[in-house]
């Protein structure tokens, strides 16, 4: 039997902003979400993502969580957050940050921007889940959804912004079975 995924958090009524400048890195968490019933806006960039941010501040909206890469082209993830938390409608937004395994950050960024949580990349679901519900305080659980015929066996999900390594890892674990 294959070890069965973590279950999902219940992000039901929770509305969730994806800044991300990867088309396939942000269609994988934008599907991860919403399987666990968020509601999901996308931003390829800082400048979407704060347009976005300020019409759903002018109607009222809010989000619940942000997940911001930090490598976007152009603005960084850090300048982003850090205009975020000039304006007092998103001082409080919690955010979670996407970064390259192996990046560096400024001493004392994660703090000073009130960054909740850190997930290196390439992504894995259990990271991404997890450093949600650190996030957020969810107290419900749903079970993920069914698995399919793929899930059945053990399955990986491989979400990466450079192809060579998302060509890598898919032949490791080809060898690895």
């Amino acid at each position: 039997d294959a070890p069965a995924k973590p279950a999902c958090p219940d992000l039901q009524g929770q509305r969730i902003l994806v800044v991300e400048d990867h088309p396939l890195t942000l269609g994988a968490l934008q599907r991860e979400l919403a399987a666990c019933h968020a509601s999901v806006e996308t931003a390829a960039s800082a400048a979407d993502a704060l347009r976005i941010c300020r019409q759903a501040r002018a109607t009222g909206a809010s989000y619940s969580l942000a997940l911001i890469d930090l490598s976007l082209s152009g603005v960084s993830g850090l300048d982003l957050i850090q205009n975020l938390r000039r304006e007092p409608a998103f001082a409080q937004l919690p955010i979670v940050l996407l970064i390259n395994l192996g990046t560096v950050l400024p001493e004392g960024a994660l703090t000073a921007l009130g960054i909740n949580c850190v997930v290196n990349k390439p992504l894995r679901r259990e990271q991404v889940i997890a450093s949600i519900e650190r996030a957020l305080p969810l107290t419900q659980a749903t079970p993920p959804p069914p698995a399919g015929r793929i899930e059945e066996r053990n399955a990986v999900l491989i979400v990466d912004d450079s192809l060579v390594n998302v060509h890598v890892l898919r032949r490791m674990s080809e060898r690895l079975g």
